[in-house]
């Protein structure tokens, strides 16, 4: 008796029984009778009669020639038969299953319809594979990192109609956090259980390649795991001579220990700081300028590459447009001073404008933390700041800057006003605070704009990163 099950259709359509391996005979049924479902052939006559547009075709021909490696495997639950595990013993819970079974899905979908645009380097396409028959496995138990979002290759995917039928999926049914080494594991053996193929080629190039800093200073690392609560609770409780009072800090949020909480549980929630004067009325207008020159120069090749759409968006590079500013150099400066690192542990500045047609429409709340930054030499953005350059400009109001994870925390833009938190756990300066995922709220009613920069603070010295091209 097979050790493996097909799964109901409810949760993996036929097709998907091409690749993974619930039970020999099925596998082989499918891989060899059914060779047209499978996307193993190409029936130029069968498509014509169905009508199948020409992209779907080439796609076909694509994905027909790939090697994806191992079929996975899928171990059924409460089996009787499974002598692969202790008698009485449950190898998976139902959700565990539920996530294993989404997993498998996003991976087919990953390898049949993004992996097999034409845009995709064959290189990658080539590399991309399960060394594993395990591999979807331990990508549903988290140890790829975060799960891939709307960014990358994932973006090429179309509309899952079966995604409604994930509604039972519990997201936390595997608790397991993946930290740097499982990361590295799973890049070099399965990137396609993992679907960040796309990142194949800045993996092997700039993987564990941290370089020699020019000083001290930048050698060491922004923060160390355990100071990221110390470096804002000292800015808080602090006398007026710290450097932070003048720009009229508002501790939006941060964590409560039970001594503080009077009548209930202490809660750890992460700091949140608004700087309400941070930038000059000249500052605020010089960067903007500098924001439309940028997005002046910018090819399409040069567009950041970001989880959400904006309305524009324009990175200061390594050239003389941001280098060789004297307002630019000075706002970097008070940035290193207020985060207590270094200018060389700060990436260049980011300039965003959405309106209220941008990015709401089609995504959902991001994320600055970065899966690819645990091989990256600069390692993770350890601290994001966002400044507003910009009030609300339509008449209704809106663009708030939200984090629904904070209780609903809502920050109305106001110019030069600066927003600062943490993108990792203070326990664990390579793990995600997932607390702190953000959105930018839609303008409402009567259009307008709002434009704003990002500054993230790197754990590692990010500028010879960038010169080496692994930023």
């Amino acid at each position: 008796m097979s050790h493996f099950y097909m799964l109901t259709v409810r949760y993996i359509a036929w097709p998907f029984l091409c690749s993974f391996e619930y039970v020999r005979l099925y596998c082989a049924v499918m891989q060899f009778r059914c060779k047209y479902s499978c996307w193993k052939c190409v029936n130029f006559y069968k498509d014509r009669q169905l009508e199948v547009d020409a992209d779907t075709v080439t796609k076909k021909k694509l994905f027909a020639n790939m090697d994806t490696g191992k079929h996975q495997l899928l171990p059924k639950i409460n089996s009787p038969y499974d002598k692969s595990y202790k008698e009485g013993v449950n190898p998976m819970t139902n959700a565990e299953f539920q996530k294993l079974a989404s997993t498998a899905r996003e991976m087919d979908r990953y390898a049949r319809y993004a992996l097999t645009d034409p845009s995709v380097p064959p290189k990658a396409r080539e590399r991309c594979r399960n060394e594993f028959r395990m591999c979807a496995e331990w990508a549903s138990r988290g140890m790829c990192g975060l799960p891939p979002t709307a960014m990358g290759l994932s973006m090429l995917l179309p509309r899952d109609d079966n995604d409604n039928n994930n509604d039972d999926v519990d997201d936390n049914a595997f608790d397991n956090r993946a930290g740097p080494n499982d990361v590295l594991f799973m890049m070099n053996n399965c990137p396609l259980a993992c679907r960040m193929c796309e990142e194949l080629e800045s993996f092997h190039k700039c993987a564990g390649r941290r370089h020699p800093s020019p000083s001290l200073a930048a050698a060491r690392p922004s923060f160390r795991s355990g100071e990221l609560h110390s470096f804002f609770e000292e800015k808080r409780v602090s006398e007026e001579d710290d450097g932070w009072a003048e720009y009229e800090p508002l501790f939006a949020s941060r964590p409560i220990a039970e001594e503080e909480k009077e009548g209930g549980d202490a809660y750890d929630d992460p700091y949140v700081v608004v700087l309400r004067k941070f930038l000059s009325e000249e500052e605020v207008n010089h960067l903007r300028t500098m924001a439309i020159v940028l997005t002046a120069q910018m090819t399409t090749s040069d567009s950041p590459s970001r989880n959400t759409a904006y309305a524009g968006s324009a990175r200061c590079n390594n050239d003389d447009t941001c280098n060789s500013d004297d307002i630019y150099q000075r706002i970097m400066h008070r940035i290193s001073l207020l985060t207590n690192s270094t200018i060389y542990h700060l990436e260049s500045m980011e300039f965003v404008q959405f309106g209220s047609n941008t990015q709401h429409q089609t995504t959902s709340y991001q994320h600055n933390f970065q899966v690819n930054s645990l091989w990256k030499p600069a390692g993770p953005r350890v601290l994001t700041l966002f400044v507003f350059l910009s009030d609300t400009t339509s008449e209704g109001g809106g663009g708030e800057l939200g984090f629904p994870h904070l209780d609903w925390l809502r920050i109305r833009p106001k110019k030069g006003m600066v927003v600062l938190w943490p993108n990792v756990r203070n326990d664990n300066v390579l793990e995600s605070d997932s607390s702190t995922a953000f959105e930018h709220l839609p303008l409402k009613k009567g259009g307008g704009s709002v434009m704003g920069a990002y500054v993230h603070v790197r754990l590692h010295n990010w500028t010879d990163a960038s010169l080496r091209g692994c930023a």
